[in-house]
């Protein structure tokens, strides 16, 4: 089970990978490291797919933007509670 460190957080079932149990913490940052290395080394595929634009060659991309937007919207809200709460933890202690 994963969640917990927000109060009142969701709790959902995530799969170990490997032998190794990762949080939704770890995937997420995890994520958004693979999204900024899409963006910084391949530009070209990060243009085409949030231009939403059609060439000879490749369709438009629109389905994988709607999970990436979805994505980022989900870490932006749930990254700031984590730190707060952290901080929270550690000033418990």
């Amino acid at each position: 089970m994963a969640g917990g460190f927000d109060k009142g957080a969701y709790h959902c079932a995530i799969q170990p990978i490997g032998s190794v149990t990762l949080n939704e913490y770890s995937l997420q940052f995890l994520g958004v490291y693979l999204l900024g290395s899409l963006v910084r080394y391949r530009p070209q595929i990060w243009q085409h797919a949030i231009s939403k634009s059609v060439t000879a060659t490749s369709p438009a991309d629109d389905r994988s933007l709607m999970l990436v937007e979805k994505f980022i919207d989900d870490v932006l809200i749930s990254f700031p509670k984590l730190i707060v709460n952290l901080m929270d933890m550690k000033n418990n202690y």
